[in-house]
């Protein structure tokens, strides 16, 4: 019985000792906690990258702000027409400008006659007449301009929106042919046949196109 006694005491203070130790060693790992880190504002921090972005996008959007100059260059650039519209009318000896998909040209119309016959062949008809018209052309594009097309005409009474068309195939008017180069002038004539009106009106240009120039003179049996 003694000896059983003191055994059992011997077990009882061991697993005391052994809970002791266990104790101690959570006490000491757990007490222990890491140093808390403070926040630095170095430059080159997120904190200060974004201050700097920041900047940039003020920047940039001044920058990009149109002058008030350049925005009335545009305001001048859109009023500008690929080509010449409206009407002049001019009177015999006067010049006026067209601007066309072709380019740009003076015409002038000096002198208008009425002769009788043209490469020997009278008109052919009664109350009729050939008008043949001085005109120079002066081409003041870049490029040449095709002479046929920038001669091409018509006559007609004052007071009618009808015209007849310039004819080319008579070999005694010195028609306009080739090319007008850049800044010179070309002369020629132009040979309408048409009724005889007291008030004609010659037309250079195309609405579809151009301008429209409008010589208006009187006929050869105005009064």
């Amino acid at each position: 019985m003694t000896i059983a006694k003191q055994i059992n005491w011997k077990t009882i203070m061991a697993g005391t000792a052994l809970s002791a130790m266990l104790v101690l060693s959570a006490c000491s790992g757990g007490g222990e906690e890491a140093p808390e880190e403070e926040p630095t504002s170095e430059p080159g921090t997120t904190e200060d990258a974004s201050t700097e972005v920041d900047d940039t996008d003020e920047a940039g959007t001044d920058d990009n702000e149109t002058p008030d100059s350049d925005s009335g260059d545009a305001d001048e650039s859109s009023d500008e027409l690929s080509w010449g519209e409206g009407e002049t009318q001019l009177e015999l000896g006067e010049t006026g400008e067209i601007h066309s998909t072709l380019g740009k040209y003076d015409i002038t119309v000096s002198n208008v006659s009425y002769p009788e016959t043209v490469d020997g062949e009278p008109i052919g008809y009664e109350d009729a007449t050939y008008v043949l018209v001085d005109v120079s052309i002066n081409n003041k594009t870049e490029n040449a301009l095709p002479a046929e097309e920038v001669s091409i005409s018509g006559i007609g009474s004052k007071d009618d929106a009808a015209y007849s068309e310039n004819r080319t195939i008579y070999e005694e008017i010195e028609n306009f042919t080739g090319e007008i180069p850049p800044g010179e002038t070309m002369e020629g004539e132009v040979l309408f046949r048409s009724t005889m009106e007291d008030e004609f009106q010659i037309r250079f240009g195309n609405s579809a196109v151009s301008n429209e120039l409008f010589w208006n003179f009187e006929g050869p049996n105005a009064e």
